[in-house]
């Protein structure tokens, strides 16, 4: 196996978007969101996605030069309208200004609408705590699992990252999606001829299935842990969704398909705050 420098492939990367007219430095978030997803082993996240990314920016259903606004709703709380932004400049800008905030008030809390798919969510809590500040980052998605009881996706796999600096240790990391199997796994699974494990999906007729094709051609992955992982799913779609004034439940677009359907609002919030206790 051939493997490829880090840092050759975050610049080739970045040379890719700037050719698409995204101004050098969103370039280089993107990237480097994306090489750190496959350096975490995160490969469904990572430069997998480029050739998705650059076809969104060509049919202009993302917006390489963003008038990002940002408003202070209360003390401690901020909403940012990201103008259709990649996800991953936009939510490294969210930390960015709630890690600020949080220096001031002891905690912040960010929300964004008119965003994208945001990649890796661990890439925000690392932000987070290369400031030394503990973090959450969570994000709405687009219809993937069914609400508990039904056979038809309806909320996203909706993923919570939280991680929390371990001083002269390891930091504690924790990025979870609400379905045991992340969707990119369904397609890698399909790309290359694989089954997917049982008990972790329905096909369109609601009936179980180990065929990824199932999944991509009308089925639903089912949440971790029955009721739980489909509770979590809803709170998130509510926290990531309803909360920020974005896209919510069944009106997310997908970022693997329907590259034609109005723009997508896979929106995050992020939450950022003192690994001191809070006042």
């Amino acid at each position: 196996m051939k493997t490829v420098n880090d840092k050759i492939l975050r610049t080739f990367v970045a040379a890719l978007f700037e050719a698409g007219g995204v101004p050098s430095e969103d370039a280089l978030t993107v990237s480097d969101c994306l090489v750190e997803a496959n350096l975490r082993g995160v490969d469904t996240h990572g430069v997998f996605r480029v050739p998705g990314y650059l076809e969104r920016l060509r049919q202009g259903t993302v917006n390489p030069l963003p008038s990002i606004q940002v408003t202070r709703t209360a003390h401690a709380t901020l909403l940012m309208d990201a103008d259709n932004a990649y996800g991953a400049v936009a939510g490294k800008l969210a930390m960015a200004k709630g890690m600020d905030l949080a220096r001031k008030t002891g905690v912040a809390l960010v929300s964004i609408k008119h965003s994208n798919h945001y990649g890796m969510a661990a890439y925000y809590i690392l932000q987070a705590i290369s400031g030394n500040m503990a973090g959450m980052a969570f994000t709405n998605a687009s219809p993937a699992l069914p609400p508990w009881g039904g056979s038809q996706p309806f909320f996203g796999t909706s993923p919570l990252a939280v991680g929390i600096p371990g001083g002269k240790t390891v930091p504690f990391v924790l990025d979870m999606a609400m379905a045991v199997l992340a969707r990119g796994n369904v397609y890698a699974a399909a790309k290359h001829h694989e089954q997917i494990p049982p008990g972790l999906a329905l096909d369109k007729d609601g009936n179980p299935t180990t065929n990824p094709h199932d999944l991509i051609n009308g089925g639903t992955m089912l949440p971790f842990g029955g009721v739980k992982g489909a509770a979590l799913s809803m709170l998130m779609d509510i926290l990531g969704g309803v909360f920020s004034g974005a896209n919510f439940a069944g009106t997310v677009a997908n970022p693997l398909s329907n590259l034609s359907a109005l723009r997508m609002s896979a929106i995050c919030s992020l939450f950022s705050g003192r690994t001191s206790p809070c006042p």
